[in-house]
């Protein structure tokens, strides 16, 4: 329908739906990132690890954790991990996959 000067407020009304109609749609597919915390505990780790594409339960984090193999720290006999570590320990995990990929090949 060519918009005239007979039908521009339905023209505009229409426009205005369709972007309605387009902000919902986004607003449904669309997730904002969750806020992670600085430190986190045992369970947010696991959770942020999922997150990362790194699902673990909680024993392999324990173990980890027992092998110093992934960075903690102890306060009140309880283990703190950092985000940023764990980010850090996640990019290198998969830099060590794609390196030793490569050599077997």
């Amino acid at each position: 329908m060519k918009t005239n000067l007979g039908n521009l407020f339905e023209q505009i009304d229409r426009i205005v739906e369709k972007v309605e109609f387009i902000e919902r749609l986004l607003k449904v597919q669309i997730k904002l990132p969750k806020e992670v915390p600085k430190n986190m505990s045992l369970e947010q780790a696991l959770e942020f690890l999922l997150e990362q594409g790194y699902p673990i339960s909680k024993s392999q984090l324990y173990k980890l954790t027992a092998d110093r193999k992934i960075p903690h720290r102890k306060f009140a006999n309880r283990l703190v991990f950092t985000s940023r570590e764990l980010l850090l320990w996640c990019d290198h995990n998969s830099q060590e996959v794609i390196i030793n990929k490569k050599k077997k090949s």
